[in-house]
């Protein structure tokens, strides 16, 4: 990173586009994932929280992968219709765009794709980590929360307070 250019902050969308953010936490030691999601419309103002937690021993990038069919799965589950989709993991966004994985994630990704063709329109793309705090703070948060998975509506989530690309 040039430490010369400012940290990239959480961008707002256009009027009327909502924007969902990923990310993926993993505990080694307790063989689990936490998995973050956080849907915020034009103004930031927040529309969906999601964090879960799965048990297993992932890859970084596996684990990138399933928080972004979860996040998905969450949206549609919500009624909630996303345009922008953003993840810090550069390797999952081509993986989705090349549709041509062959790994162990094939069939991950594959069911990110029907998703994304049951939505119209949809933007995948990559964003530096400090544009992805929220999401980050929610999947750390989802590997020691008392609850396996945690649902927030129209309302920030406590364990993300601290961030100051939110509203106030």
């Amino acid at each position: 990173m040039d430490r010369s250019q400012p940290p990239t902050r959480w961008h707002p969308t256009n009027p009327g586009i909502l924007k969902l953010n990923v990310d993926a936490a993993i505990n080694a030691e307790a063989d689990y994932i936490g998995v973050g999601a956080i849907i915020r419309d034009n103004a930031g103002m927040v529309v969906g929280a999601f964090t879960t937690r799965f048990r297993g021993r992932f890859s970084a990038f596996i684990a990138e992968c399933i928080s972004v069919r979860e996040g998905l799965k969450f949206a549609m589950e919500e009624g909630v219709m996303v345009n922008m989709i953003e993840t810090d993991c550069l390797n999952v966004i081509s993986a989705i765009h090349s549709r041509s994985s062959l790994g162990i994630e094939s069939s991950i990704i594959e069911d990110i794709v029907v998703i994304l063709s049951w939505l119209d329109n949809v933007s995948c793309s990559d964003i530096p980590r400090s544009g992805n705090e929220a999401a980050h703070s929610l999947a750390r948060f989802a590997l020691f929360a008392s609850c396996i998975t945690m649902v927030w509506k129209n309302e920030i989530p406590e364990c993300i307070f601290v961030l100051n690309d939110l509203p106030t």
